[in-house]
């Protein structure tokens, strides 16, 4: 599976990323991932879905091709379509009595991970801050400033399981 990177700069004039600075991030060591730097074209492409993606899910825009918008994450939909499966979860996990705990190891500890992945989805796409601090997509959406201009830099790929 591959999943894009995306690098969100403050000033249009800041340095770029690629491949061989991020190749060594320890996210994507740890998880036996590799980055490839995307072709003009791909990288085109990828920002024209990637805005259709921020669209649909009401959490911002692109103009020009290179400067993001984001929306106050609690009016988009990216969240709120997950919240139940977040709920539903933690709702299960409540109800585990203590025999449940210690006896039913590996179905405690999935569904603590379903919950985690219901927060977070950590196997999903990255946002680069600067030329290597990596976040998740979900925890950049949460903490972006809304109507504050980002500006895109490079657009990487990585494949393999982060």
């Amino acid at each position: 599976m591959s999943h894009n990177i995306y690098q969100l700069l403050n000033r249009p004039d800041e340095e770029w990323t690629d491949a061989d600075l991020l190749c060594d991030h320890p996210l994507l060591v740890q998880n036996g991932s590799y980055v490839d730097n995307m072709t003009s074209k791909e990288r085109d492409n990828a920002v024209r879905i990637f805005s259709q993606w921020l669209k649909r899910e009401e959490l911002g825009r692109i103009e020009n091709g290179a400067v993001l918008f984001f929306s106050d994450v609690s009016s988009g939909r990216h969240f709120a379509n997950r919240y139940p499966r977040f709920h539903h979860i933690a709702e299960n996990l409540a109800k585990i009595t203590e025999e449940t705990y210690r006896l039913c190891f590996r179905n405690v500890r999935n569904m603590a991970a379903d919950l985690m992945q219901a927060v977070v989805d950590e196997e999903d796409d990255y946002v680069c801050l600067d030329v290597v601090n990596l976040v998740t997509m979900d925890e950049f959406l949460r903490t972006a400033k809304p109507e504050v201009p980002y500006y895109l830099g490079a657009v990487c790929t990585y494949h393999g399981g982060m």
